[in-house]
């Protein structure tokens, strides 16, 4: 099975109607299928924002990598640093 293109995620990943957004972009990826994010233009990202990749990550848990995240901006590694979920952000491959 051939990868879908990757997320796009906006510059700010704020806001009441940008994270129900992009936890129904998401939840459109069955869990057997790869799942890659382009998070290199996040500048700006809340404690929603995270949470709604935490609940990815648990959602497939099984997959090798659960998330592959291209390009991933300070912005987007602070996110989950500032919250004590380094941890969660390592289960994730991390491409260039």
């Amino acid at each position: 099975m051939t990868a879908p293109d990757p997320i796009i995620l906006p510059e700010d990943l704020r806001g009441p109607t940008v994270v129900p957004e992009l936890l129904e972009t998401l939840r459109q990826f069955p869990e057997d299928t790869p799942l890659s994010i382009d998070a290199s233009a996040v500048e700006t990202m809340n404690t929603s924002a995270v949470v709604v990749f935490l609940a990815a990550l648990n959602s497939r848990s099984a997959q090798k990598p659960p998330i592959t995240v291209l390009k991933p901006s300070d912005a987007f590694v602070d996110a989950f640093s500032e919250l004590g979920l380094f941890q969660n952000l390592m289960k994730m491959e991390f491409r260039t």
